[in-house]
């Protein structure tokens, strides 16, 4: 039985060992998926403070992976990117828009209530037939 993943079992594992060599102090959440991106590389900005705006991003299942979808209107059309998401960070920060948008401010993450219900009927499938979104 495959777990459905959330940001931490990709990102946090992977940011802890890229701190230890790059010599930064690993973050968790959130803000560990920036920290990835920016120790393969890509440059990102940190997020405006502020409260989350742009409306909520809707927590979703994409084979075994529970993710958030920017569909924010960047200049005339939508971002469309998408990356993991995790109920202990409710943040979305799009590390390809930075949320251009809503001027750099952290978005805020829906999970259903029904959580655990919607994992535990996936679990058994393989990965590959693990799909759930809010209209499912």
């Amino acid at each position: 039985m495959a777990r459905i993943k959330t940001s931490e079992d990709t990102y946090e594992v992977f940011n802890q060992g890229a701190a230890a060599v790059l010599g930064y102090e690993p973050r968790a959440g959130a803000e560990a998926i920036i920290d990835t991106y920016r120790a393969k590389g890509t440059t990102v900005d940190d997020p405006a403070e502020g409260e989350p705006g742009g409306g909520p991003v809707m927590a979703r299942v994409d084979r075994g992976r529970w993710i958030g979808d920017c569909l924010l209107d960047v200049a005339g059309s939508p971002c469309l990117n998408a990356q993991y998401v995790t109920s202990g960070d409710p943040r979305f920060f799009c590390v390809v828009c930075e949320n251009a948008a809503t001027a750099g401010v952290w978005r805020a993450v829906t999970f259903p209530a029904d959580r655990g219900a919607i994992e535990a009927a996936l679990e058994g499938l393989p990965v590959t037939q693990q799909y759930w979104t809010p209209e499912s």
